[in-house]
């Protein structure tokens, strides 16, 4: 039996070899060399992997929410946020009608 290390090494490497889009298969190399005390191949590893599964000819990866990838394949930006403010007054109209609920359980206002 080979060292876990070796195999592991050698999985992550045949998993970059079929799919070189395959976010994953980088990562499990990275860890591997971390393993191994090589921090700066396990660096150059993660950023050859981000740059060739940046590339356009990728397809977008299953992990996304299918809302997040029908936008990236849009190419639109995210419906706006709710601004700050208009949370802020909802939570404030949340507080004030729990304060009422309690206040008329104690038998009060």
């Amino acid at each position: 039996m080979l060292n876990p290390q070796v195999e592991a090494a050698a999985d992550a490497s045949s998993a970059i070899k079929l799919d070189p889009c395959f976010a994953k298969g980088y990562l499990h190399a990275a860890k591997v060399q971390l393993a191994r005390g090589n921090g700066a191949e396990a660096r150059a590893t993660l950023q050859a992997g981000l740059r060739t599964t940046l590339q356009t000819d990728c397809p977008l990866p299953t992990c996304l929410s299918w809302r997040t990838r029908w936008w990236r394949w849009r190419r639109l930006t995210p419906p706006p946020r709710v601004s700050r403010s208009a949370s802020r007054e909802v939570r404030r109209r949340a507080r004030l009608q729990s304060a009422k609920a309690t206040a008329r359980g104690r038998g009060g206002a």
